[in-house]
């Protein structure tokens, strides 16, 4: 069995929310990679079918898809810092930019986030949220979501 001190991949399927789960026909809308880059976690992928513009994208803290993404909970904030302040929280590692063809290629970085220990990512959610017009507001209603685990490397 690994253990989290060994993972150095995670990866995430986002499919588009639902109001419920299960759902017949649940459609993948992206694809996103975590891996050790150094002293960060870096963050690459896809994301189809958004509305050209920003969207927030954030790690939450559970991975639970159910009700729309609701059940993902609060953005992931292991530290309690600044809970009303969710731009200052380790999970929110966007936004994203969708071009005029609604395709977000992302490639981000964290040096807060890990594969072990209180900032661990494995088995937390993951959401992009629908077009904002302000990304410091509210993150805005989840257009879809879906859960890190480890990436067997074989």
């Amino acid at each position: 069995m690994m253990t989290s001190a060994e993972v150095t991949m995670a990866r995430a399927y986002l499919f588009k929310a639902v109001p419920s789960l299960p759902a017949n026909g649940m459609s993948v809308i992206g694809t996103i990679d975590f891996g050790l880059d150094g002293d960060f976690i870096g963050i690459n992928g896809t994301i189809v079918g958004l509305t050209p513009g920003q969207h927030n994208f954030h790690v939450h803290q559970y991975g639970d898809m159910n009700h729309g993404c609701a059940a993902e909970g609060p953005i992931f904030n292991p530290t309690q810092i600044n809970p009303n302040n969710y731009m200052s929280l380790a999970g929110n590692i966007g936004p994203v930019m969708a071009n005029s063809n609604g395709v977000a290629y992302v490639n981000l970085q964290s040096s807060i986030l890990t594969f072990n220990g209180q900032n661990s990512v494995i088995g937390r959610g993951l959401m992009v949220h629908e077009i904002v017009s302000n990304p410091n507001d509210f993150p805005g209603t989840p257009f879809g979501c879906g859960v890190i685990g480890i990436v067997n490397e074989k």
